[in-house]
């Protein structure tokens, strides 16, 4: 929905006012106290080099910006792999980048299918490989590159989030947030609440409560703005 795409846009500009606003890896050196028992130390960072981001389709601007931003910062050159649900979002990114004339080739945009991203990952060029997505996702592509030892892979994925709900609880809040948790973004984030842990002395009046909140819940065409705006676009 409309409300859920602007909370992505600010949350990208947040991104972006993170990491400008502070010195890159590569302009840090990191001291290291009694590196040995003579001497202290020191480390520098360099970039790594091709960094493939393979993109999810339920952030699909916020995601991109959370990994490209500082790889790009930090000297490397980037491949964005955007879902096959939602291109059209990784297209405008590099339309952006494309008009603010960054030299071709820093920034990359490919759609394709989980092939494509399977040959990505596995090709030569490719130093650098950021993943959010599901979990079985990323365990084949580090059993694709475990043997390549120059690779490194970044995995982002979701787990069976618990929310827990005491008896003292801020009632009206737990019921608010938990349903907030649970379908916003139709239920499809890593971050989705999937179980609720509830306290037995108010689990029947939660339940009550929960399922007559969760049937109020809009669901519609997800362009539509103002009083028609749903809750929850189509799945």
């Amino acid at each position: 929905p409309l409300w859920e795409a602007r909370i992505e846009v600010g949350n990208c500009l947040n991104v972006l006012d993170i990491f400008l606003g502070t010195p890159t890896q590569l302009e840090s050196i990191l001291e290291v106290e009694k590196a040995s028992p003579l001497a202290s130390g020191s480390a520098r960072f360099f970039p790594r080099g091709v960094a493939l981001i393979i993109s999810p389709a339920n952030e699909p601007a916020f995601t991109p910006h959370s990994q490209m931003v500082p790889a790009l910062l930090n000297g490397n050159s980037v491949i964005l792999k955007t879902s096959r649900q939602a291109p059209l979002v990784g297209q405008l990114i590099a339309e952006f980048f494309n008009e603010s004339g960054i030299p071709p080739g820093v920034f990359n945009t490919v759609h394709g299918d989980a092939e494509l991203a399977r040959r990505l990952s596995i090709h030569s060029a490719i130093d650098l490989i950021f993943f959010t997505g599901a979990p079985e996702t990323g365990q084949k592509i580090l059993k694709q590159v475990v043997t390549n030892h120059s690779k490194t892979v970044i995995l982002e994925s979701g787990g069976i989030n618990p929310v827990v709900i005491w008896e003292d609880s801020n009632y009206a809040q737990a019921l608010h947030e938990t349903l907030f948790a649970a379908y916003s973004s139709s239920g499809q984030r890593c971050t989705s609440t999937r179980r609720i842990l509830i306290h037995e002395r108010i689990m029947d009046r939660f339940l009550k409560d929960f399922h007559g909140l969760a049937k109020k819940c809009r669901v519609g065409y997800g362009l539509a703005d103002g009083g028609d705006a749903p809750f929850m676009g189509p799945l």
